[in-house]
């Protein structure tokens, strides 16, 4: 390591030692680490300028890198308490500061009736709150009226404390919807017009406005008949489909046409993507798994559908 590496690794390790290191903030950590490096003897305002981005990028790592290992241990801790209430392999999107309310949740999983065979098989954050993954069986009487109820209750507690550290917050909004602490939300960049306006995204359409399960299935169906319109190949296997994979189109078109729709990852994402949609539909979780993997592999087509479909669009839009 250099003398100048020495100084910057001081500069940063002084920032850290003054500032709380849960919290970044990108223009407070510029102003500290560039104004020692402007004593820094024999450097072009260049190298100047790419050792305050290296610094920032040290604390970011610092903080973030910290942050990663409190979740994971957090995680692994829940796993070993609650081994039968989660199955082997859930997947968890989310801070570390919301890994109380998997606890949560899971202890009150233990107390259902062991013919519910109520498990939890995965949690991500959606819009800015906790959804959880939760397999249950919908035939056992109440079963499905006290799950939802939980899903719903974590859902909304979770609009209220901070994703990353689990200290009181709510909703902000930014270039993306998140909940956290005022100190957390400096790492959102600058907010939106609207930030402080909802307190849960699930009502940022009028409740008046939301439609009926019914009424969802046919607008569905009609948004599913549009998509399909130009995709030829894909329309006719759709009217070929019979039995049990017409029934799953019909329950989830809505949902399948929105995040084909809604699918900007890049295509080495699209497994991941894909199955996390999927997880987080109505219902989906208490089908069998040869139901998801069916929902799985056709909205892989409507997605791939979608891409090509923007590729010919762009390939006759006029060059810029």
């Amino acid at each position: 390591m250099t003398d100048t590496d020495d100084r910057l690794a001081v500069s940063v390790a002084g920032y850290l030692i003054k500032h709380d290191t849960d919290v970044f903030q990108h223009e407070e950590v510029e102003d500290w680490i560039h104004a020692d490096i402007e004593t820094f003897e024999g450097l072009s305002p260049s190298q100047r300028d790419e050792l305050t981005r290296e610094g920032i990028r040290m604390v970011r790592a610092h903080i973030f890198g910290d942050r990663v290992t409190k979740q994971a241990r957090s995680l692994e801790a829940l796993r070993s308490r609650w081994p039968r209430m989660i199955i082997e392999g859930a997947e968890f999107s989310l801070g570390p500061g919301w890994v109380p309310l998997l606890n949560r949740a899971a202890q009150r999983l233990d107390t259902y009736p062991s013919g519910w065979c109520a498990l939890l098989r995965g949690a991500k954050e959606k819009f800015g709150c906790l959804v959880l993954h939760i397999s249950y069986d919908r035939d056992e009487r109440g079963s499905r009226s006290e799950v939802e109820r939980l899903r719903e209750e974590i859902r909304l507690t979770s609009l209220s404390i901070c994703e990353a550290c689990g200290r009181p917050g709510r909703l902000r909004m930014a270039g993306y919807a998140k909940t956290v602490c005022d100190r957390h939300a400096t790492e959102m960049g600058i907010v939106r017009d609207e930030d402080g306006l909802y307190a849960d995204p699930w009502t940022w359409a009028e409740p008046d406005a939301r439609p009926s399960r019914s009424e969802a299935i046919v607008l569905g169906a009609r948004s599913l008949q549009a998509f399909l319109a130009d995709v030829v190949e894909l329309e006719a296997e759709a009217e070929t489909l019979e039995g049990r994979p017409r029934e799953l189109l019909k329950e989830y078109a809505g949902y399948l046409v929105d995040a084909a729709k809604g699918a900007i990852v890049k295509t080495e994402y699209l497994q991941d993507y894909v199955r996390g949609e999927v997880a987080g539909w109505p219902d989906v979780l208490s089908h069998h798994e040869e139901d998801r993997e069916w929902l799985r592999g056709w909205l892989m087509k409507m997605i791939l559908a979608e891409y090509d479909r923007a590729r010919r669009k762009q390939k006759l839009s006029p060059s810029q």
